[in-house]
């Protein structure tokens, strides 16, 4: 979408890591400039990252999330979200998509008008399948185009990465990118779950 000509932006709520027992300033801060540098890389316009706690976003009023994501809407007044997927094994995934459902709600004047949820390696596939928490894509992005710049960013996150057969790990990525393809009869797809479009 990018190389489309759209404009991009990151919403970043935690900076991930302390709930793995990541408790230095220079862990955090080499995890920063990955995310830095990966962002940088494919092109978004603006990294927004906020602090709250690392797997803990239950601990929290729901309210305070919902009033970042939207002073951020009302910001840069996005037509599309990507979010997390409802189903996901993370309680803070679990807890975003809430919020942005809740801070997007169709109300006049909303400038989100599309909302997707995405698939997270070692996220979605981690929770136990049921008719409500499964992952069921319904829209497909041919990124055939792309994905070895999806790759090559990821690479970058080097402290989050993984052996093979991780999720996490760049040859899994590679590989579910071309799954979700042939599945559509593409050589490279990003799925997505449409929850919302007003056209």
């Amino acid at each position: 979408m990018i190389k489309d000509g759209d404009e991009a932006y990151t919403l970043i709520l935690s900076k991930g890591k302390q709930s793995r027992g990541a408790t230095s300033s220079d862990e955090i801060a080499l995890l920063s400039d990955e995310m830095t540098e990966a962002n940088n890389l494919i092109g978004i316009k603006k990294v927004f990252q906020f602090n709250f706690p690392d797997n803990m976003f239950d601990s929290i009023p729901m309210l305070d999330i919902v009033q970042v994501i939207e002073k951020i809407k009302y910001d840069i007044k996005p037509n599309i979200i990507f979010t997390h997927h409802f189903g996901d094994i993370n309680i803070d995934h679990q807890i975003v998509y809430k919020a942005v459902l809740t801070a997007t709600r169709p109300i006049k004047d909303e400038p989100v008008k599309t909302i997707y949820t995405m698939e997270i390696p070692s996220s979605t596939e981690w929770n136990a399948f049921t008719k409500d928490t499964a992952f069921i894509p319904n829209v497909f992005f041919d990124i055939t185009n792309t994905i070895d710049l999806k790759v090559d960013a990821m690479a970058i996150y080097d402290s989050e990465l993984r052996e093979y057969p991780h999720p996490r790990s760049l040859k899994y990525l590679k590989e579910l990118a071309h799954i979700n393809g042939v599945k559509v009869g593409i050589r490279y797809s990003e799925n997505f779950y449409l929850v919302r479009s007003i056209r």
